[in-house]
C-alpha cells in the first residue's frame, strides 16, 4: 500500500512537472501518465513471470520479486495522474 500511495504522490507531481517545464499539453501529459499506469504493470508482471520461470538462464530470489512486484504496484498508482481528467480535457 505504500508503494501506492508514493506512485500517486510522484505521479501527480511528474504530471505538473509535464505540464509546466516540459509545456505539454494537459491531455499529453494525461495520456503519458495512463501510459506508464498501464505498461509499467505490464512489463514488471511480465519479467516477474519470465524470470520466475528461470529464463534467460537466471533466477529470482524471494526479495527481488517482491521488489518487482512493489514497482508494478508503484507504477499502476500513476493513473490516479490521469483518472477523470477526460471530460475536463475535452471542454477546455
Amino acid at each position: 500500500f505504500a508503494a501506492g500511495a508514493v506512485g500517486s504522490l510522484a505521479a501527480g507531481a511528474a504530471c505538473d512537472a509535464l505540464v509546466s517545464s516540459l509545456h505539454f499539453r494537459r491531455t499529453d501529459a494525461r495520456k503519458v501518465m495512463q501510459s506508464v499506469a498501464l505498461g509499467g504493470p505490464a512489463l514488471a508482471m511480465l519479467a516477474l513471470c519470465l524470470l520466475s520461470a528461470g529464463a534467460g538462464g537466471l533466477q529470482l530470489e524471494r526479495d527481488e520479486a517482491e521488489a518487482l512486484f512493489v514497482v508494478a504496484v508503484g507504477c499502476q498508482a500513476g493513473s490516479a495522474a490521469g483518472d477523470g481528467w477526460g471530460a475536463p480535457d475535452i471542454s477546455t
